[in-house]
């Protein structure tokens, strides 16, 4: 499913698929483009570093091109009824001519195909031995209220643009709008909507 999404989203800012198909042994693959270059997440952590060889190549006014070109990205994706529901730095690859690939396409929903990974979720939580669980679906320091929530029927395009949010916060103060170290308190944070605002 995934391959399938993101194979149908043909835009110079996503990650191409070049092939699908399944082993020897049954199991799917697919094939796509090498990524050996940067993250935007391994991009920020050498900013935070204070790395000096980083901040020369990548200025505020660099990073907010990068932004740009993911936005464009998420544009497209949802004229062409898909949600990726997992925007964050480290799906977002930067090459080495500036072009910015949003990638990582697992947790997309798309307009008629099935929800397989909110319905895997659901599966493994029942199999757990959870009754009426509540299923979160996405990175907790850059999901939605209504992700953070479980109100799974209410995701939809402004949820990615709430994590668009989440990536320009992160690339202005260098820091995720939400942190902490246990995912409860990370979700209760985003539920009301306790994020300490950016200063330049």
């Amino acid at each position: 499913t995934e391959a399938r999404i993101a194979g149908k989203l043909e835009h110079p800012n996503i990650m191409p698929i070049y092939d699908v198909g399944a082993l020897p042994t049954g199991e799917p693959y697919y094939t796509m483009r090498l990524m050996d270059t940067l993250s935007l997440a391994d991009i920020l952590a050498l900013l935070r570093e204070g790395n000096p060889e980083a901040s020369r190549q990548y200025p505020l006014v660099r990073r907010m091109r990068i932004f740009l070109q993911v936005c464009y990205a998420v544009d497209y994706a949802h004229g062409e009824g898909v949600i990726h529901r997992d925007l964050k730095p480290d799906n977002v690859r930067v090459g080495r001519h500036g072009e910015a690939q949003l990638c990582d396409w697992g947790l997309a929903r798309a307009e008629g195909l099935p929800d397989l990974p909110l319905r895997k979720a659901l599966q493994d939580a029942l199999a757990r031995g959870e009754r009426n669980p509540c299923v979160v679906i996405g990175s907790p320091n850059y999901m939605s209220p209504e992700q953070a929530m479980g109100k799974n029927d209410e995701v939809g395009t402004a949820s990615d643009i709430y994590g668009l949010g989440a990536i320009l916060y992160e690339l202005l103060t260098l820091a995720p709008p939400v942190q902490g170290s246990d995912t409860a308190v990370i979700f209760e944070k985003v539920e009301r909507g306790d994020i300490v605002p950016p200063k330049m």
